[in-house]
């Protein structure tokens, strides 16, 4: 049960996780930023995200969620996510490369095409939704037009979802591409946080990362669930 447990937090958690307190990263800090991250011990791998609130709507009911905007070709390097992605509601998980193609398909579409999201299955099935179909996505920044402030919206089609038995992460969760989220929250290169895998997660020297990158938040998977640490170290 330990292992279960600590793999489906594994499956959408990066080992690390960097962010600036109270603000963005831009994107020439944010170049600097993973080149000096490359040279910490232990690091495979770094990719930039970022999570906003939003809510989803299927045209008759709203749903707030946790976006997350991520880059569909480094994903499956930094995190787990691939090992969760189903091609449908109730499907059992799909190969590995098979989910690797659905994360794929959050990448710009071609011209006439929806965007991609997928989204945590328990989130799909409140929503009632199946892939294939088609959620607009409502994000907190607005827009000034003539009858006053308007959210910025998108619609996107449901590409695939993803279970990984964690209730609190496959009832609010949705991913689409980074370029897109960034796009929806009028962020340009910047990015809400940065990614990172290390070779042993259950060995992250958290207070060098911390040493090394002054002025930066830095928080690992234990430390973010430290109950699940707690019982692995049992």
């Amino acid at each position: 049960f330990r292992d279960n447990l600590f793999r489906a937090v594994m499956a959408t958690n990066p080992h690390v996780i960097i962010q600036a307190p109270g603000r963005f990263i831009p994107a020439d800090e944010l170049g600097r930023l993973q080149a000096r991250v490359a040279t910490l011990p232990g690091v495979v791998a770094q990719s930039p995200r970022l999570f906003r609130q939003a809510f989803i709507t299927d045209g008759a009911s709203y749903r707030a969620v946790l976006l997350n905007g991520v880059d569909p070709a480094a994903e499956p390097a930094v995190s787990d996510l691939t090992h969760y992605v189903r091609g449908a509601v109730g499907e059992d998980t799909r190969p590995e490369r098979a989910a690797g193609e659905i994360l794929a398909a959050l990448a710009e579409p071609p011209a006439g095409r929806r965007s991609g999201m997928v989204l945590g299955e328990s989130l799909a099935r409140t929503l009632g939704v199946i892939v294939g179909d088609e959620l607009r996505v409502v994000s907190t920044v607005q827009r000034l037009t003539p009858v006053g402030p308007v959210p910025l919206m998108k619609t996107f089609q449901v590409v695939g979802v993803f279970a990984t038995g964690v209730g609190g992460t496959d009832e609010v969760a949705a991913y689409i591409s980074l370029d897109t989220a960034r796009r929806l929250y009028r962020m340009n290169e910047a990015a809400g946080a940065l990614g990172v895998r290390v070779r042993d997660p259950r060995d992250i020297d958290l207070d060098a990362f911390r040493a090394a990158l002054p002025g930066y938040q830095v928080e690992s998977w234990s430390s973010a669930n430290r109950n699940v640490h707690d019982d692995q170290a049992e």
